[in-house]
């Protein structure tokens, strides 16, 4: 089977002539044309003189192939079962031949950011090909078991896609489907931590209460008979003993000199205060008993005496007399301590030194023998020694470890972008490609890639909407066509502009 692809405007065909030696089914054509079935390309046909062309519109969508070429997620690897289930359920509706389905990851294509897949029905009456036996479980198997997926998603459901292919030898379409539905609806969780019971807790003693003690019982008192009150017997009064009055303490004579003081340190002597004399001082408890007017002047005059001699008292302390010391006796000199005598020591004898005896002249080193190396071999062949087990092999100088670093410049923003591995994703859907264009709507979700293949880089559109260009050429490049690179090209896709630099 020979397709190509072909670019009309904004759309992108995958195109079949229909040889001579095929025939083309009619009642499939029919049914292709009037219906838009689910899971099955658009589907053209035209005529001219005698010969049938197919188009299947394939714009925006890359091929199953393409899209297992890297890592997948659980969308698009279920959206791509949900698609080959929904064309064979098709088919048993509009009574097709699920033979003419083709089952083939070139020809199955695939929409990265709907996840949406289609098949290609090629309604052909081909004997050979309709007489292979499809096995779509071996498919799909091998789809399965040969996808790279994506760790960082839910891969539960691929056990799940695992148990089915195993259990079953035949496939039904319906029963798929429902395992599909299932795995869509149920969301795997974690299960749910249940509490860790804490350990029970000793229950506390009950603390002892203090038992009360016994009150005693009041004794009963008998009735008391209310004897008469006796009269109080007054003692007769006792004269009270004056107080004797305090003594005054004896001061020393104001008058008198302090040693080793100066005469302007010294407070000023205040005269004394007149004393009253003893007899005619009186008591409190004489003014008590005693009590008129001049009794009581008294009594004032003399407690105002006695509070002004206590101030005196306080303001001219005495000082404690500081008699002079008489000289320390000279101390007579300390007699000189003897000294040991200092006897002269005998020069020490000399070390006898070893003899030193003449060493012989050392042997010479025998030298390894130096043997000829062989001539080194060109680059770019491999050299295989025959005597000896596992030879080594010269690299090729165009190997791919050896390969170059190209980027791509981005004009707009003049960014430089490094293009890694084998392949190059280029494109909107930022979940799928290796650089994403964001900010620019006329970009494809998988707009294009580059290849690298024999030390060399190719640039391939995967069926972009508004195409890329090549060096500033009013003709894109065909669509999923590998297309050389050079360095300095200029890209455009869309209308995104960028320049491949190595």
């Amino acid at each position: 089977m020979q397709f190509q692809f072909e670019n009309q405007g904004s759309h992108t065909y995958m195109i079949y002539d229909i040889p001579e030696d095929e025939q083309l089914d009619t009642f499939v054509k029919g049914m292709l044309t009037n219906n838009q079935i689910a899971g099955i390309a658009n589907t053209i046909f035209t005529q001219l003189n005698e010969k049938y062309s197919i188009r299947y519109e394939v714009t925006s969508m890359i091929s199953a192939a393409q899209l297992f070429a890297g890592t997948v997620n659980k969308k698009r690897m279920l959206g791509f079962f949900r698609g080959v289930t929904e064309a064979f359920i098709s088919a048993e509706e509009y009574m097709l031949d699920t033979r003419m389905l083709l089952l083939d990851c070139d020809y199955i294509f695939c929409n990265v950011s709907t996840g949406r897949t289609v098949m290609i029905c090629l309604p052909v009456q081909n004997l050979d090909l309709m007489q292979e036996k499809q096995d779509v479980i071996a498919f799909l198997k091998h789809i399965l078991y040969h996808a790279k997926f994506d760790m960082d998603d839910d891969t539960t459901y691929i056990a799940l896609l695992m148990n089915y292919f195993n259990s079953n030898s035949v496939f039904s379409a319906e029963s798929f489907k429902e395992l599909l539905d299932t795995i869509e609806e149920v969301k795997f969780q974690e299960p749910e931590q249940q509490p860790v019971a804490a350990p029970p807790q000793p229950i506390p003693a009950p603390v002892p209460q203090p038992v009360p003690a016994p009150q005693p019982q009041p004794t009963p008192v008998p009735p008391v008979t209310p004897q008469p009150t006796p009269a109080p017997v007054v003692p007769p009064k006792q004269p009270i003993p004056a107080p004797l009055p305090p003594q005054q303490p004896q001061r020393p004579p104001i008058n008198m000199p302090i040693p080793g003081g100066s005469p302007k340190s010294q407070p000023k002597p205040q005269p004394p205060v007149p004393e009253i004399p003893k007899e005619d001082q009186i008591s409190l408890l004489y003014l008590l008993q005693h009590y008129n007017k001049e009794n009581a002047a008294k009594y004032k005059a003399q407690k105002e005496a006695k509070k002004a001699n206590k101030k005196s008292q306080k303001e001219v302390s005495p000082q404690p007399p500081v008699y002079p010391q008489p000289p320390s006796a000279p101390q007579p000199p300390s007699a000189p301590q003897p000294q040991p005598p200092v006897y002269p020591q005998p020069p020490s004898a000399p070390q006898p030194q070893p003899p030193v005896y003449p060493q012989p002249p050392s042997a010479p080193q025998p030298q390894p023998p130096v043997y000829p190396q062989p001539p080194k071999p060109p680059l770019g062949t491999t050299v295989l020694n025959p005597n000896v087990a596992g030879g080594t092999t010269v690299l090729n100088p165009n190997h791919p470890t050896n390969k170059k670093n190209p980027f791509l410049y981005r004009i707009k923003t003049r960014e430089k972008i490094e293009v890694k591995g084998e392949l190059f994703r280029i494109g909107r859907e930022k979940t799928f490609v290796n650089y994403c264009i964001s900010n620019n709507d006329a970009v494809s979700s998988s707009h294009a890639y580059i290849a690298f293949k024999n030390n060399k880089y190719y640039l391939v559109d995967t069926n972009s909407t508004n195409h890329t260009y090549l060096n500033y050429n009013n003709t894109p490049i065909p669509s999923n066509v590998e297309t050389e690179l050079s360095d300095g090209d200029k890209i455009l896709f869309a209308d995104e502009e960028f320049e491949f630099k190595f």
